[in-house]
């Protein structure tokens, strides 16, 4: 059965789509290089998608094969949505559910459908089979589409720019994912770690802000020990729709994005 995770922020410019674009890309190196060759299917569930931009060089896939296409009907089945996977252009390991801006229709649509909230956690279930990781883009503003992302995943991974993202802000994130938890009764889900973006040295603060962070009650074991430098590196990989491992792997920024990668399969396992 495969992991599920997904990338979650309420704000944008964090780092979350370069986040989950990069963890896709990571494991699936780890997978070859270990003779595993690991299958990842990447969901955007993100209006804006960057994602199926970058992963299959196009963003008009239009409602019915997308993401979407799960909320078109009061009747829906795995096949549905399995209909509408496509193969990356990254990797013959790596599937897509594009993306669609018809995905901003989805939350109204949602509330009326019967199991609105959770036909997405029902049909990848059965998806899943067929898959080593499940990975989630998902809207930076929390709404009825990241309510069914929740359900349907195990884990979550919360990129932080310090810069724009206060401790408070950040806290209430963290809260809200519990919250959820809680309140939809989803046991198996849990937060696997939050990861501190585009990491600037020089910038006055910074670096005290990630002690503060560290020794915080609630946040301070949730962080992963290191941190993803800023760097132009990241917009010329974007630029050229590739991956920061195929454009710059010895980088800084693709080099702390390797270790993240294998502190969350870490993680993973020792949870």
């Amino acid at each position: 059965m495969a992991s599920v995770i997904a990338v979650f922020n309420e704000k944008g410019g964090v780092g979350k789509t370069t986040t989950l674009l990069t963890l896709a890309a990571g494991l699936d190196l780890v997978g070859q290089r270990q003779n595993k060759n690991w299958r990842i299917l990447v969901v955007d569930a993100d209006q804006q998608v960057n994602t199926t931009q970058m992963l299959t060089g196009r963003a008009d896939f239009g409602a019915g094969k997308s993401l979407t296409c799960l909320y078109e009907n009061n009747l829906y089945q795995a096949d549905q949505l399995a209909a509408a996977i496509i193969p990356s252009l990254w990797s013959a390991n790596i599937d897509v559910i594009p993306g669609d801006r018809s995905l901003q229709e989805v939350p109204s649509r949602q509330v009326l459908l019967p199991r609105g909230d959770y036909r997405l956690s029902d049909v990848i279930k059965e998806i899943a089979a067929q898959y080593d990781y499940v990975l989630f883009d998902t809207n930076p503003k929390w709404d009825a589409l990241s309510v069914a992302v929740f359900l349907a995943s195990q884990w979550a991974v919360v990129p932080v720019d310090l810069r724009q993202f206060a401790i408070q802000g950040l806290s209430y994130m963290i809260t809200t994912l519990i919250q959820k938890k809680r309140e939809y009764r989803h046991p198996d889900f849990n937060i696997l770690g939050i990861l501190i973006t585009r990491f600037n040295d020089q910038l006055v603060g910074m670096r005290s802000d990630i002690e503060v962070l560290r020794r915080h009650d609630r946040l301070g074991s949730l962080l992963f020990s290191g941190q993803i430098p800023e760097s132009i590196v990241v917009d010329y990989a974007q630029r050229e729709g590739l991956s920061l491992f195929e454009h710059a792997p010895r980088s800084k920024v693709a080099l702390a994005y390797a270790r993240f990668v294998g502190e969350v399969l870490g993680r993973e396992a020792n949870t």
